[in-house]
């Protein structure tokens, strides 16, 4: 099945809030790549650390979800699952860094959940 992959950098400093788009009621097909910058110098990411996003839904649940860490690419690929993708509309996220003593946040971003013309299953 072909995966659809957004990119984004996602900057700690930064109060802008980033879009991606995916669409409702997919799973297992949508990602976003993330990098992280502080004031533009990129964060370096490690095996050790241990990594999750969080999401906020419209309907105001919120639940974590485990990253894929990609050293050669010192990114994080984030699935969207079907929780993610249940409701049209924004829903609110952000990225953690979590180390033995410390922990990062990204900036919150948005999922812009395009719905769905037809829904048969």
């Amino acid at each position: 099945m072909h995966q659809v992959i957004s990119e984004s950098i996602l900057d700690v400093n930064s109060n802008i809030i980033q879009k991606v788009t995916a669409k409702q009621h997919d799973y297992n097909t949508r990602f976003i790549r993330v990098k992280f910058i502080d004031k533009g110098d990129e964060i370096e990411l490690k095996a050790e650390y241990t990594y999750f996003f969080t999401v906020k839904r419209k309907d105001g649940s919120i639940k974590n979800f485990s990253c894929i860490f990609d050293l050669d690419g010192n990114s994080l690929l984030l699935p969207l699952n079907y929780w993610s993708l249940e409701y049209k509309g924004y829903s609110d996220a952000e990225v953690s860094i979590v180390d033995t003593n410390a922990k990062l946040t990204s900036a919150i971003f948005q999922i812009h959940n395009l719905g769905k013309r037809y829904h048969l299953n």
